[in-house]
């Protein structure tokens, strides 16, 4: 038999929270296009800078501006672009967050 369990309780008060949001579709669904809108969204209230690991040898590249030219909304976005190459094992991923 366990033992009892106890609760505590106070009032509740709002608390920042960060967003969590994963993105999921087919190959060429817009993913990527999608999570540079709610990122640079969420920059723009929150402040900050918006970083794409790139799994898939420089694909997001495709929605930079070009050298020299400011973001077009819609269409390109300012971020920063982190090369991701293989391995893709769990504790290379959590380096690449972590940088």
């Amino acid at each position: 038999m366990t033992a009892p369990r106890s609760f505590a309780h106070r009032p509740a008060v709002r608390q920042a929270q960060r967003a969590f949001l994963a993105f999921s579709g087919a190959s060429g669904g817009g993913k990527t296009k999608s999570a540079l809108e709610v990122a640079t969204g969420l920059v723009s209230v929150t402040g900050g800078r918006v970083f794409v690991v790139d799994t898939e040898n420089g694909r997001a590249l495709k929605y930079a501006p070009a050298p020299g030219e400011a973001p077009e909304p819609g269409r390109t976005y300012d971020f920063e672009h982190v090369e991701f190459e293989p391995p893709f094992d769990p504790d290379s991923y959590l380096a690449a967050l972590r940088h």
